[in-house]
């Protein structure tokens, strides 16, 4: 009895039970995303609204603005819209982040002391913190190129860590020869 077509619809079944799965574990982190957004939000507002700082600030309005547009835009965050939107920038040579760290550093200025300026930073740094959870979480991509670029930073700076080194071998060798010759010429000197 031919039973290839038992295992070729079991295969089946468990393909499309895993891209079912997938797709629910996507919209679990989005929905997941957006809950962490607006609890940001919602945080951000209540310090400004006990007096933390100007509820009509510059600085309040533009982390608003961010969480905001993250929150309606967080379907589209993808690793490959991510890459496509860093060459598009880097081709045209426009920065847009240069110009909102900019608008931003002046807005933070505006406020009335350090500790409002952290509650603001705070916030920032949570919203871009919970948008690379969900990246690193849902981009198969990211979960492929993470090793890769660990072992490719760890080779490099092995490599680096070599190089100075060596260039600080040479260094001493030629700043202290006088001192004991034989030390530096590698006869007691340590082998690398």
């Amino acid at each position: 009895m031919n039973t290839s077509w038992i295992y070729a619809l079991e295969l089946t079944l468990i393909g499309l039970a895993m891209f079912w799965l997938w797709a629910e574990y996507r919209s679990y982190r989005l929905d997941l995303l957006r809950q962490n957004l607006f609890k940001i939000r919602d945080d951000l507002f209540a310090k400004a609204a006990s007096g933390a700082f100007p509820i009509d600030s510059m600085a309040h309005r533009m982390m608003r603005s961010v969480i905001n547009g993250s929150i309606r835009y967080a379907h589209e965050l993808s690793f490959a819209n991510m890459l496509a939107v860093y060459i598009v920038a880097k081709s045209s040579g426009r920065v847009a982040s240069a110009e909102f760290r900019s608008d931003l550093a002046s807005a933070l200025s505006e406020l009335p002391n350090h500790q409002s300026q952290k509650i603001v930073m705070t916030a920032l740094d949570a919203c871009h913190l919970e948008l690379a959870k969900h990246l690193l979480m849902t981009s198969p991509a990211v979960w492929i190129l993470t090793p890769v670029m660990l072992a490719w930073s760890m080779l490099k700076s092995t490599f680096n860590v070599r190089i100075a080194f060596e260039a600080s071998r040479r260094f001493a060798r030629q700043k202290f020869r006088h001192l004991d010759p034989a030390v530096y010429e590698g006869e007691i000197c340590y082998r690398t």
